[in-house]
């Protein structure tokens, strides 16, 4: 009973635990505006901005 219920409690743990979301640094897009905007503000790159009148 005791094998039972502690198996129970460590695949619930392990369930649980994979089930949270990344954070969104750690996502592809996430890790990419997080290198765009650190660039940005160490001046390693030029800001693009979209012209609206074109």
């Amino acid at each position: 009973m005791r094998k039972i219920l502690g198996m129970l409690v460590i695949s619930a743990v392990l369930v649980a635990s994979c089930a949270t979301p990344k954070p969104y640094y750690e996502t592809k897009k996430g890790r990419k505006k997080q290198e765009y905007y650190n660039d940005l503000y160490y001046g390693k790159q030029k800001p693009f901005f979209k012209d609206k009148n074109r």
